[in-house]
């Protein structure tokens, strides 16, 4: 839980309003919804920084500035909105960001959070508080992806690298100056909708070059262990009911053996998921409710947890091509679905 990975895509609105994302993360995962919520808008222990409230991990300085730190709460609002449940606002996501982005402003810098254990799981100290030093090819590394090339020879042995500083310095100016050409004073007082419309133009390269990086970073500091600046008071945590890191108090057999009780949209999920098959009549069975009485979750289960791992891999990073080759798959799936129901009304 306490590594980062060097290699750093947009999640929009709940396509509906009653589906909060504590009851689809239950079912679906949480890399499952992530990736595929933002396609489908398109188609259709404790709490503080060092997860126990004493602030004791100390951030570095900031690197953005206050204006382009409210810009980038306004685009991460976009990415995990607020809605019944916490959103990447509420959980510091840019703040968290921030943090990575001035990591070389600390000593040792601020990348990876010492190990074995926190304090969340029975041990007596918090580790993950004490960052650890890099090597010197773990600093290059690091140095390169933030920070870029910036014409330095020992960096530019394959060419010339735009680091994340920069990308996200360009990005969220751009997303100034396209809310300044559509009236308004800054991107952070642009309506939800708008908003959604401007990072959501894949024709603009400023903007999804940022957001290549912006959604992987987000749901790095949603989910991540709050050492890293994120997850604050572990809203990401709580309300998708992941105990965290629980070592070394670890998992009873009882409960390594017998896993969490069935719930009510297993007839949804996918076959890798040991689901039943998605007909009328299972729905009813399980839920007790007949299919177009449901909100249905299946749109947001479209691929197996093997061919989600692979289209993420083949993506590398980049949730332009994450989504091109997840939405054939999500339309299929809801015609497929929305077909049956159909069939359902239409025999009642």
């Amino acid at each position: 839980m306490a590594d980062r990975k060097i290699n750093p895509g947009m999640a929009g609105d709940t396509p509906m309003a009653d589906l909060t994302r504590r009851r689809v993360l239950k079912t679906s995962g949480v890399m499952t919804l992530m990736a595929v919520v933002p396609l489908l808008s398109h188609c259709s222990g404790s709490g503080g920084r060092d997860g126990h409230g004493t602030g004791a991990a100390t951030p570095p300085a900031r690197f953005l500035d206050e204006h382009q730190l409210n810009t980038l709460r306004a685009l991460v609002d976009r990415l995990i909105p607020e809605d019944m449940d916490p959103g990447a606002v509420t959980a510091c996501c840019a703040e968290a960001i921030d943090h990575l982005l001035a990591a070389f402003q600390s000593n040792p810098p601020f990348i990876y959070a010492g190990a074995p254990f926190s304090d969340r799981g029975g041990a007596a100290r918090n580790d993950f508080l004490e960052f650890v030093p890099l090597d010197e090819y773990e600093e290059l590394a690091w140095r390169l992806a933030i920070e870029g090339s910036q014409g330095l020879p020992e960096r530019e042995f394959n060419g010339p690298v735009k680091g994340m500083q920069q990308i996200y310095v360009d990005g969220l100016a751009r997303l100034d100056a396209r809310a300044v050409e559509q009236g308004f004073s800054s991107f952070a007082q642009m309506p939800a909708p708008q908003r959604d419309l401007i990072i959501g133009d894949g024709s603009d390269g400023l903007v999804q070059e940022m957001m290549d990086i912006a959604f992987p970073d987000t749901l790095d500091a949603m989910y991540g262990p709050p050492e890293y600046g994120g997850n604050c008071a572990l809203v990401g945590w709580s309300f998708t009911n992941f105990d965290g890191d629980v070592q070394p108090r670890g998992y009873t057999a009882e409960q390594v053996v017998n896993g969490d009780n069935p719930g009510p949209f297993d007839p949804f999920l996918p076959p890798s998921f040991g689901a039943e098959s998605a007909d009328p009549a299972s729905v009813r069975a399980a839920t007790g409710t007949a299919p177009q009485d449901i909100v249905m979750p299946s749109t947001l289960s479209v691929a197996s947890s093997e061919i989600m791992a692979a289209a993420m891999m083949n993506a590398d990073g980049s949730i332009s091509r994450l989504m091109a080759s997840l939405r054939p798959m999500a339309q299929q799936r809801v015609a497929t679905l929305s077909s049956r129901v159909w069939q359902e009304v239409t025999r009642a």
